[in-house]
């Protein structure tokens, strides 16, 4: 799939302590304007000793939080472009976790047509990790949303500067 044209649906500025990114109708919002298909830039943003970890909101604006939910992430080079291998992984848990990854990178996730009564499926690269984390959820649910907060259950935190930034885009597929 070639991605194309974008447009920005919702871009926002993360200041430190924030406990969650909360972004509920944003796939409904992109699909309205004429997009199935969903990225989002994320800019500056740590997670004060714990991953990123993301659920989503399904279409009547609930959070969804059974255990439905998988992931694996792959590197392939570690911080200093050193060959290295990593992998790691899990099924059937109630969020999907290691989906960005610390110290205020720059990452993006792409959400395959979220709003389809089936499986929704996400890919995010982190640049400063050389990390593809590949997500997906199991249940035959319409998406509508999802929320990115601290796993440890603590506060994100932003790596320098005054805010971390998050930008989401509906992008036309070709």
């Amino acid at each position: 799939m070639f991605l194309g044209k974008r447009k920005l649906i919702e871009a926002r500025s993360v200041t430190n302590g924030s406990t969650s990114e909360n972004f509920v109708n944003v796939f409904d919002d992109a699909l309205a304007l004429g997009f199935k298909n969903v990225l989002v830039e994320v800019e500056g943003l740590d997670e004060s000793g714990a991953n990123i970890a993301m659920r989503y909101y399904n279409t009547a604006g609930s959070l969804v939080s059974d255990t439905n939910y998988s992931f694996n992430y792959v590197r392939v080079n570690n911080t200093s472009n050193a060959s290295y291998s990593q992998h790691s992984g899990s099924s059937y848990i109630n969020y999907n976790y290691d989906f960005l990854w610390k110290s205020g990178n720059f990452g993006q996730v792409i959400f395959f047509d979220p709003t389809a009564a089936a499986r929704t499926y996400a890919i995010s690269q982190n640049m400063l990790y050389n990390a593809t984390t590949f997500s997906m959820h199991h249940a035959s649910t319409a998406m509508g949303g999802f929320r990115f907060y601290n796993a440890a259950g603590g506060s994100m935190s932003v790596e320098s500067g005054e805010y971390a930034k998050i930008k989401v885009y509906g992008i036309e597929d070709s």
